[in-house]
């Protein structure tokens, strides 16, 4: 399940360096066929997908759910004449064991991603500390 919020939030990143558990890369062109993706050695055309829910936490932030991963293509070409994103993603967790992972993308954008079906206490509460180092929940 992928978690987004519904807005545009200015976050501060300063408090999660202790719980980065990998970075990575990739360049993102926006094109008249959609959102194309380089990622290692491999293209892909993202296809989009429309989201399944939405969820408020204690009255305070929206979310908008989609209950599964974007669904990915792989293509054999780069698209000319477009100019791309390069995209760092930094993913963190609160505990090697933690059933909810934070994604930054190049430190101004956040998603939450988990393998939960539902949005349970145990993932408020992760999103919760995660909210809280991100400066964005009292």
């Amino acid at each position: 399940m992928h978690i987004h919020p519904d807005n545009n939030y200015k976050i501060n990143t300063s408090e999660l360096s202790n719980y980065l558990e990998y970075t990575d890369e990739r360049l993102e062109f926006n094109t008249n066929e959609g959102k194309i993706e380089v990622f290692g050695d491999k293209i892909y055309k993202i296809i989009e997908k429309s989201h399944d829910d939405t969820f408020t936490l204690n009255n305070k932030i929206n979310f908008i759910i989609y209950n599964s991963n974007f669904q990915k293509k792989e293509i054999y070409y780069i698209p000319i004449d477009y100019k791309y994103i390069k995209k760092q993603t930094k993913h963190y967790l609160l505990n090697k064991k933690s059933i909810v992972t934070l994604h930054v993308v190049n430190d101004t954008m956040f998603y939450f991603t988990t393998k939960e079906k539902i949005i349970t206490s145990s993932v408020q509460e992760d999103l919760i500390t995660f909210l809280s180092l991100l400066k964005l929940y009292n």
